[in-house]
């Protein structure tokens, strides 16, 4: 057949007989895409396929020998491949409602004038009624019967005389974990045992014995085993087919899976030999109670438990008598209220005589007769190490709660801080480049050398300014990632901040002092940053010859544990770094630590309002504080909480 766009109309089919004969048509490009199909196509598919549906339009469709047909390996997708033809191909096919017909199928090449193969086309036919008058077909009758059994939601399958499996469902695939090969005779498990494990042949499974009888046999449980090793119970359900004469023509067989009511059988006979393993195992004490009398019969256990060493019997006073004098008053009332109830249930502590307090459960059913409480029968368990975990549980719960109270402050303050970075940095990154922007076209309008250096100098001036405030930024977002914690000397520390300060400590005159510093656990270079941060704002902000000192003392644990971000029982010093600078009212406190944060006009103080944030940061980093206190002229005083080094 010819590319129909590269030949004449007579190289095609004749649609309109086509359609007259009732024959689907359709076409497919090299690489399996459909590109053409006539109505009778869609209407024995069953629906129009979409762009996606490539090489085969059926629903489902399946080879002589009872395996599905896939697109990929389809006659259509075969043809295309290997460059060959099809004709005479016979099979059945399902459409998406079920509906199942014989459909004759006749696939040819389609090339273009360079004799190169560009597609395919394929003519459908249903023959159904074509096959139905040959032997051996399946007739409508069967049709429907092969749907039923397809259908059914139980494990179903029929086999003819010689035990071939010629029909069965999914049902019975997933019970037998296996679908079911040539070579397999009257049943499609791996293998089949009686209930005592002995296996069983093929030919004397249920299934042969109903065909070598030609009567249904009594239905016996068997065991099936699937390939990964699982074995189930299963009541087989065989009867014997007939065709219309009442020729024997084979059997049909209905599995039943039991095993979840065969292993419910089991548990129930098992449960008392299960129930006496799990008193020893469980280490529980028994006890049975005479409600007329109040005698206990005990077991040993039981005695043990409550720390009694009478032997023989003893009675309701002299359980009450171990009780602990503050549980007996509950414990009393849960006996009385179970001679209604007919349970029993508490916790309570029981005293021993050598006064060790421990903690008992007792569980307990009440009997009656006569509709009167006659006996009461019940367990006791030491229960004393499960409380002593449950109190190291709560205090552990105690303790991870505050930790997320904390943790939940510290996201809360850094989502604040990323709504402030998100408004102000706009902000503080736009003012920079609007003024470039002006200083730049005032440069370009002016005339004379000199105020066009100014002007460019300007911008210079601005473009340094952005680019440290970039640079802030950075330094600000990285201090996210915390390295492990080591021991730091805060006097290495100030030593190295005032070298690295050094020059600027020379010109503004200025004295920076420190005490003899402790260690405290940490990171050297952020707590680095940290200090050089806070004496540059001392340096910066003074009235006259700046005077800066370090000094530390040793947090006490109360003020400690009232600090919700600090955690408690841990030592911790705290940094007191004062000056005397021009000080800020106290309201400003929070505030100044807020990234962006001014409280003076850039002009008078250079700065991007980052240093005092950055502090904030590393300190909550170090699991620590830093607050301030200060008085306008009178300087400041900052203190920063961390973590000091464990005492053996």
């Amino acid at each position: 057949m010819r590319d129909p766009s590269l030949t004449t109309g007579r190289d095609m089919p004749d649609v309109a007989l086509l359609n007259n004969l009732r024959v689907g048509l359709y076409t497919c490009d090299r690489q399996g895409n459909i590109t053409s199909f006539n109505d009778r196509a869609a209407e024995l598919w069953g629906y129009r396929p979409s762009d996606n549906v490539r090489f085969w339009g059926f629903h489902k469709s399946w080879q002589s020998d009872g395996s599905e047909i896939h697109p990929e390996t389809s006659p259509m997708a075969t043809a295309l491949r290997e460059e060959r033809t099809f004709h005479g191909l016979e099979m059945w096919v399902e459409q998406p409602d079920g509906n199942r017909y014989f459909a004759g199928i006749t696939i040819d090449l389609i090339r273009n004038e360079s004799d190169a193969v560009v597609g395919a086309a394929a003519m459908i036919r249903d023959i159904t009624d074509e096959k139905a008058a040959t032997k051996d077909f399946i007739t409508d009758t069967e049709r429907r019967y092969r749907t039923l059994i397809k259908t059914l939601p139980v494990a179903a399958y029929v086999c003819d005389l010689e035990g071939r499996l010629t029909l069965y469902n999914d049902a019975a695939v997933r019970l037998w974990g296996r679908e079911p090969r040539d070579e397999d005779k009257w049943c499609g498990a791996l293998r089949v045992y009686t209930l005592d494990g002995t296996p069983v042949p093929p030919d004397e499974c249920p299934m042969a014995q109903t065909v070598k009888l030609g009567r249904a046999v009594e239905d016996e449980v068997i065991l099936l085993e699937q390939p990964d090793g699982t074995m189930l119970y299963v009541l087989p359900c065989p009867r014997p087919l007939f065709d219309p004469v009442g020729k024997l023509e084979g059997a049909v067989n209905v599995l039943i899976d039991i095993t979840t009511e065969k292993r419910s059988q089991q548990i129930l006979e098992e449960s008392v030999n299960r129930l006496n393993l799990a008193v020893n195992a469980a280490e529980l004490g028994t006890w049975d109670m005479d409600i007329a009398s109040g005698r206990i019969v005990a077991s040993d256990r039981h005695k043990k438990i409550m720390g009694v060493e009478k032997d023989g019997l003893w009675t309701r006073q002299d359980c009450m008598k171990v009780i602990h004098p503050d549980d007996q008053p509950m414990v009393d009332d849960l006996f009385s209220a179970a001679l209604k109830s007919g349970t029993l249930f508490f916790e309570a502590r029981v005293v021993r005589k050598d006064n060790s307090i421990r903690w008992i459960r007792v569980n307990g059913v009440t009997l009656f007769s006569n509709g009167q409480a006659s006996r009461m029968i019940g367990t006791t368990l030491d229960i004393t190490p499960q409380r002593e975990i449950s109190e190291q549980l709560e205090q552990k719960v105690a303790r991870r709660t505050r930790e997320l109270t904390r943790l939940n402050k510290l996201l809360e303050e850094s989502n604040h801080d990323l709504e402030q970075f998100a408004y102000i940095a706009s902000h503080d990154l736009q003012e920079p480049l609007r003024k470039i922007q002006t200083f730049a076209t005032l440069a370009e309008n002016v005339d004379n050398e000199e105020g066009r250096r100014k002007y460019l100098a300007k911008v210079r001036d601005e473009a340094q300014g952005m680019s440290a405030l970039v640079r802030d930024v950075l330094t600000f977002s990285r201090l996210s990632a915390i390295p492990e914690f080591t021991k730091v000397d805060l006097n290495q520390v100030v030593e190295e901040v005032k070298s690295e300060l050094s020059l600027l400590i020379a010109e503004t005159e200025a004295t920076v002092t420190s005490d003899d510093l402790p260690e405290v656990m940490g990171i050297q270079r952020q707590l680095g940053q940290l200090l050089s941060n806070l004496i540059s704002n001392s340096l910066k902000f003074a009235k006259d010859r700046p005077v800066v000192n370090i000094s530390y003392r040793v947090l006490p644990r109360e003020e400690a544990t009232g600090l919700p971000m600090l955690q408690p029982g841990r030592e911790y010093v705290q940094l007191m770094v004062k000056d005397n600078g021009i000080g800020f009212e106290q309201r400003y406190a929070d505030q100044i630590f807020n990234i962006f944060q001014r409280l003076n006009p850039r002009e008078a103080y250079p700065g991007n309002g980052i240093g005092l944030a950055l502090c904030k940061k590393i300190a909550e980093n170090h699991n620590g504080t830093i607050s301030a206190k200060s008085t306008p002229g009178q300087g400041t005083v900052m203190y920063v909480t961390l973590p000091g080094i464990k005492k053996d």
